[in-house]
């Protein structure tokens, strides 16, 4: 048994620090702080939304009226519109223009346009929020190897452009790689590259959540996105728990669609995202982009996944999608069988893996997805069934075929002879790798379908999660990105630098935690007025997290 330990007799006890002593070591530890700071875990604000939803910038928080989703959206040129409280961080202006990401529902500032329609007008200017605070790893990109970047890392780096302000985006290609972006998906060396698991968590973006019906739809944008009936049997479509009362019915479905006043689908996938203000500046004042301005793209990998409960009968609940002429199917039977099948159009379905699981009384989760031409169904977060390479998988010139005919994908769920509730629907889209800007239409960018970059040993290729609003190495060069900044440039004579690359010594390191993100607002909602600095250092704790 321990003891606390006593100064021995005789021996003086250990004396009190003069207060030199005690400023001296607090120099020391501050010392210690700014090294490790420096060198080994540097510190840094994001500031736009270029890798939104990993990563925010400068932002605001708001409610859809339409669906009653919450979301973030970017704020208008924080860069440009700096001010700062207590001389502790800095926040931009609001959006002029919101579009939910569930709903496609518009609203807009007051006063903000003259042409916004009644009703859409918030009654109160957003507070805005400052960027996410994050942690990189410095160190080990200076050793290499296991520890040196990785594809799918989050990365900061010295921008090409002028070698010293931080960017933050996501590795996608190595050293010694050709690399090219086809139809959203990454190709590698000619081979279609698959996501790791946590970067994939990442880049889901939630499309639809059923928790969230749209009231209305939304008339600037042509969109209502819900679930169809096909088959008496399903009950309860526009309600948040779907039925299938059909023991002894036979197949029934109900289809994802998004056409207003049409039940016809499939509903359209694209590459939406909230954090994007779908307005502009004009010389006759601001307006709504149109959808050929904002350049959206359909999007054929997605994931759908619901919580099913089996009530009665000894059939089965199906979740199905498509890829062009490809339809997958993951089905899950009431005593706990489960089958990957896939079918052709004009052809027979073909089982491609068989599973099994317990299913019991208690709601399972059960998700489908189709990502990177591997398609695969879990259970409650397991991958019980998955395709193979020779059962799945596309070369780059059957890729780049597939450009002229984009279509979006069926999104269904089927069941038969059974009585199942299903609930908590959603639907979730795969980040799509542009290959054009709708900013240079008709320009051919770096690494994308018809113009593959091939990179030397010491360069790396760099995408944002927010690809359509990402100026990354696919634009750098051109009016779009800008061309390389005078350190570079007697690098670019000798060809010893690419342009839409990013050189070994020019990245800083991997970052992996988000320490302190999104301010609380830094504004009062009317007004516009700074709070106090000691009101808006306090971070939004739930969204403290690692980056992946």
């Amino acid at each position: 048994m321990s003891q606390l330990s006593t100064p021995a007799a005789g021996r003086s006890p250990t004396r009190k620090e003069s207060i030199y002593e005690q400023i001296a070591s607090f120099v020391i530890f501050f010392i210690h702080l700014l090294v490790l700071k420096t060198y080994f875990l540097p510190l840094f604000v994001i500031p736009t939304g270029s890798m939104a939803e990993t990563l925010r910038g400068v932002h605001i928080c708001t409610t859809c009226k339409n669906c009653g989703t919450d979301y973030a959206v970017g704020a208008r040129d924080p860069s440009l519109n700096r001010q700062r409280s207590g001389d502790l961080m800095f926040f931009g202006d609001p959006p002029w223009a919101m579009s939910c990401p569930n709903c496609r529902w518009l609203q807009f500032l007051p006063r903000a346009m003259p042409q916004a329609p009644r009703g859409n007008t918030l009654e109160a200017i957003p507070a805005v929020r400052a960027g996410d605070r994050i942690v990189a790893h410095a160190w080990p990109y200076d050793f290499g190897g296991a520890i040196g970047p990785q594809r799918w890392d989050v990365v900061v780096f010295k921008v090409p452009k002028d070698g010293t302000t931080n960017y933050i985006k996501r590795l996608i290609g190595m050293p010694n790689e050709k690399i090219e972006l086809i139809d959203g998906d990454l190709f590698v060396n000619d081979g279609i590259q698959h996501k790791t698991a946590e970067a994939q968590r990442s880049l889901w973006f939630p499309y639809y959540r059923h928790d969230f019906p749209a009231r209305e739809a939304s008339g600037p944008n042509n969109f209502h996105p819900r679930w169809a009936a096909r088959g008496a049997a399903w009950k309860d479509v526009a309600t948040r728990v779907v039925r299938f009362d059909g023991a002894q019915s036979d197949r029934g479905e109900i289809e994802f669609v998004t056409t207003p006043g049409s039940d016809q689908g499939p509903g359209l996938i694209e590459d939406v995202y909230g954090y994007n203000d779908p307005s502009a500046e004009t010389q006759g004042g601001r307006v709504l982009l149109p959808e050929t301005a904002i350049g959206r793209c359909i999007v054929t990998d997605t994931r759908l996944s619901c919580d099913v409960l089996f009530e009665d009968g000894d059939g089965y609940v199906e979740l199905l999608t498509s890829k062009y002429d490809l339809t997958l199917a993951g089905r899950i039977y009431r005593d706990g069988r489960v089958v990957l099948s896939a079918q052709r159009e004009s052809a027979a379905p073909v089982t491609w893996d068989e599973g099994r699981v317990s299913v019991g009384s208690r709601p399972l989760r059960v998700a489908l997805a189709n990502v990177d031409y591997v398609a695969s169904l879990s259970v409650d977060g397991r991958e019980i069934v998955v395709s193979t390479a020779e059962q799945f998988s596309i070369t780059p010139g059957a890729a780049r075929e597939r450009l002229t005919s984009k279509v979006s994908p069926r999104i269904r769920i089927a069941a038969e002879k059974v009585r199942a509730a299903c609930s908590h629907l959603l639907i979730e889209r795969d980040v799509f790798y542009a290959s054009s800007s709708p900013f240079a239409p008709g320009q051919l960018f770096n690494g994308v379908a018809g113009n593959p970059i091939t990179l030397s040993k010491d360069q790396y290729f760099v995408c944002g999660d927010n690809s359509p609003n990402s100026v990354d190495s696919r634009w750098w060069g051109t009016a779009v990105g800008g061309v390389p900044g005078a350190h570079l440039q007697p690098a670019l004579h000798r060809n010893d630098y690419q342009v839409g690359t990013v050189p070994a010594d020019q990245m800083v390191g991997r970052a992996f935690f988000v320490y302190w993100p999104g301010f609380l607002p830094a504004v009062q909602e009317s007004g516009n007025q700074p709070l106090p600095w000691w009101l808006t250092i306090l971070p939004d704790v739930g969204r403290i997290r690692w980056i992946h």
